[in-house]
């Protein structure tokens, strides 16, 4: 497994408990992982907006159909063979609880990409 990280520059600091941000990101970390598997591929990057703070995770799986990324934040869905499908409406939560949200976005590397954003 191959991390990268493109960090800010200006490392934007973020403005919410460190273990609701600890919780989304090990999540999204842990998914990414998975989904690359072996000899895959985690992007990680970091951006200041103003009064927010981006953060993706872009991984080099086989990405998400439509039909799952409409049902991807519902709790209790899941697409893997194991797992009760909590994680990822635990880390929505967990952003809209610190003033922030997560969204799907275009990944860069083939696969599933997620950016959270979180108040700075």
């Amino acid at each position: 497994m191959t991390y990268q990280l493109r960090l800010d520059d200006d490392r934007p600091r973020v403005h919410a408990s460190p273990d609701l941000v600890n919780g989304i990101l090990t999540n999204l970390l842990q998914n990414a992982a998975e989904a690359a598997g072996p000899g895959g591929a985690v992007l990680v990057q970091t951006q200041g907006t103003g009064e927010r703070v981006a953060v993706d995770v872009h991984d080099s799986g086989p990405g998400l159909s439509q039909e799952v990324s409409a049902t991807l934040f519902e709790p209790t869905i899941t697409f893997k063979k194991y797992g009760m499908g909590l994680g990822l409406s635990i880390a929505k939560k967990n952003a809209l609880l610190s003033g922030g949200d997560i969204t799907l976005i275009p990944g860069e590397l083939g696969g599933a990409a997620f950016r959270v954003f979180l108040p700075s």
